[in-house]
This record gives C-alpha cells, sequence and structure tokens, in this order.
C-alpha cells in the first residue's frame, strides 16, 4: 500500500515544517496510482463549494501542526471539534475512526501502529449520521491499511511526488 506523507509540503504552503518531536506523529492518505495523486486530496478537490475546500486544508494544516508534538490529537481540540465518529470489528477487534469537524467538513482519521495515522476521507457533512456509503469506504480504507501495517507492505512516498513516477 503506497501512501503519502501528508505535511506543509503536501499542503503546498511556503512555511516551514514544524518543529517534530521524537515521538510525533506521520500523517498519511492513501497513495492513488491511476490519479497519481493522493486520494484525500482528490477528495477535497471535488467538494462542491470553495469554502468546504479551505476548510477541509485548514483542518489539515491544524492537525500537521499537532501530530508534530506528538500528544494525542484530542487534546488540541474540544469534544465538538474532535471525538470517535465510529467504530467497527475487524480481526478481532474494535477499530475506533476519529473525525475533526471544522464548519461543515469533516476530516477523519486513523490510529495506526508505529506512531502513524492514517487520513482515510474528507466529508462535507450537513448531517450528524454517516451515510452508508461513508461508512463503507471509511471502513474499507482502514482495513486496508490495517492489513498492510500487519504484512508490512506500507511504503511512505515523500510529498513532492510528481504524477510520472
Amino acid at each position: 500500500m503506497r501512501l503519502r506523507r501528508i505535511d506543509f509540503a503536501a499542503l503546498g504552503t511556503s512555511e516551514p515544517e514544524p518543529h517534530q518531536e521524537p515521538d510525533a506523529w506521520v500523517l498519511l492518505s492513501v497513495f492513488d496510482e491511476t490519479l497519481g495523486d493522493d486520494d484525500l486530496f482528490q477528495q477535497i478537490r471535488e467538494l462542491k463549494s470553495r469554502n468546504d475546500q479551505n476548510n477541509a486544508l485548514a483542518s489539515l494544516h491544524k492537525l500537521v501542526q499537532v501530530a508534530a508534538t506528538g500528544h494525542p490529537i484530542s487534546g488540541y481540540y474540544d469534544k465538538k471539534e474532535c471525538h470517535e465518529a465510529h467504530h467497527f470489528k475487524y480481526q478481532g477487534k474494535t477499530r475506533k475512526i476519529w473525525r475533526i469537524r471544522k464548519g461543515d467538513i469533516r476530516l477523519f482519521f486513523y490510529y495506526g501502529k508505529h506512531r502513524l495515522i492514517l487520513l482515510p476521507a474528507v466529508f462535507a457533512k450537513r448531517s450528524d449520521k454517516l451515510t452508508a456509503a461513508q461508512r463503507q469506504k471509511l471502513e474499507a480504507v482502514t482495513k486496508a491499511f490495517i492489513e498492510a501495517e500487519a504484512l508490512s507492505t506500507i511504503t511512505i512516498i515523500a510529498a513532492a511526488v510528481d504524477a510520472d513516477e
């Protein structure tokens, strides 16, 4: 499974990367070979309004800063902004997917092993409940990540990957 590291370079900002504590979290999104880009950034581009796109990018910007600290992500948000959004049973364990809210945008994440955080999806949500399709998407991407972790088949690529590679 190819995953792209999400940092300020991936966001296209000219800001220097935040100081990484030794136990910093590594943010990852699925790299889609057919798109030559992250699935997450494709989802952001497909959001209908510019305001939603900006909120998604702002959420990622803050998350990059928070992840660099190595502290639990939820410690930097209030309970309405960040909490468990969905859980499901897989391989005999309950798996929890969390979400960060900014406006109508929901950025989802899953705590993996070895300080890795998967960012499986971003949705514009105008209601509190996830649809069946959204739950299925979150679960499918997270299950693939869990399997890749178990098989040690995760490849992390840098933010600045050309589509030709």
